[in-house]
């Protein structure tokens, strides 16, 4: 097993607790464990094709999440010829 450190400003501590408190999770351990879980999720949906985004089905809109790891993911798997569906199939889903 190997042990992580990091260090965090105040208000992102105040915001881990905030989120452990949110989803009840017992350790920060369950905490990290989700929010990997979501990432790991996020990364092979963009590395599909596919867009990571919230909907709003009473204004029948949405907001896609937008964040610097994703599109780096997006970007390597177009490089690398990863990618398994285009962009425009991924549009047309929706």
């Amino acid at each position: 097993m190997k042990r992580y450190q990091i260090d965090m400003t105040p208000a992102g501590v105040k915001r881990l607790e905030e989120l452990k408190a949110a989803i009840d999770a017992t350790s920060n351990k369950d905490l990290f464990d989700e929010a990997l879980t979501l990432l790991d999720w996020a990364v092979t949906q963009v590395q599909n094709g596919r867009i990571i985004a919230s909907i709003d089905e009473k204004k029948n809109s949405f907001r896609e999440l937008s964040m610097p790891g994703l599109e780096k993911a997006r970007r390597m798997a177009r490089e690398t010829g990863t990618e398994a569906e285009t962009s425009a199939t991924a549009v047309a889903e929706r």
